[in-house]
C-alpha cells in the first residue's frame, strides 16, 4: 500500500483509480424482446410462396417413389413367375 507523497507518483494514482465501466452487457430479456415470430419461421405459410415451392418438390419426390414402388413391384411378380 502507498502512503502519503508515494500515491503521486506516476503510476500509482492509476493503480488506486477503478477502472471505467464499459457499456452494461444486455440481459437475456433485452436480447429475446426483439424477436418476433417471423424470425423462427411461423409466418412462412402466410404468403402462399413456400406452398408452390413445397407442392412442386412434393410433386417430384412423388414420382421418384412411385417409379421405385413400380420397379420393386415388376421384380417381384419376375421373382414369383420364375
Amino acid at each position: 500500500k502507498y502512503f502519503g507523497a508515494a500515491r503521486d507518483l506516476p503510476g500509482v494514482r492509476e493503480l488506486f483509480d477503478k477502472p471505467t465501466a464499459g457499456p452494461a452487457k444486455r440481459t437475456r430479456y433485452e436480447m429475446h424482446k426483439g424477436v418476433t415470430p417471423d424470425y423462427y419461421g411461423y409466418r412462412d405459410d402466410d404468403d402462399g410462396v413456400l406452398a408452390k415451392y413445397e407442392r412442386k418438390a412434393e410433386a417430384k419426390i412423388r414420382k421418384k417413389v412411385i417409379a421405385e414402388w413400380h420397379k420393386q413391384q415388376e421384380q417381384r411378380e419376375e421373382g414369383t413367375s420364375a
